[in-house]
């Protein structure tokens, strides 16, 4: 999910207005707008929005490195599966049934 989605439902679940975001993270209220338009604002930025409305923060390096993993490891079963394995993908093990 779009982190910027994320925070804008998370602030309309809780009813907390970017006013009082920003005014509990010591910001002005212009910086929350201009990143839920789009503006790119800082990972330790990110990070603070994140902690003050309790919503996990994943940063790019994170959702790249899992893609990584995850195009490993098709690649693998790929290669399991020409070898003659059943092969099954829980939870990023690999399980080889021959």
């Amino acid at each position: 999910m779009d982190i910027r989605k994320l925070i804008r439902d998370t602030m309309k679940e809780k009813s907390i207005t970017q006013d009082t975001l920003a005014s509990n993270l010591g910001i002005s209220q212009s910086i929350i707008t201009r990143f839920l338009s789009g503006t790119s604002i800082s990972d330790t930025l990110l990070q603070r929005i994140c902690s003050e409305l309790k919503v996990r923060y994943r940063s790019l390096e994170d959702e790249k490195l899992d893609n990584e993993v995850a195009r490993l490891n098709m690649k693998y079963a790929k290669l399991l599966k020409s070898e003659g394995c059943k092969v099954a993908i829980t939870e990023g093990d690999i399980i080889c049934d021959k």
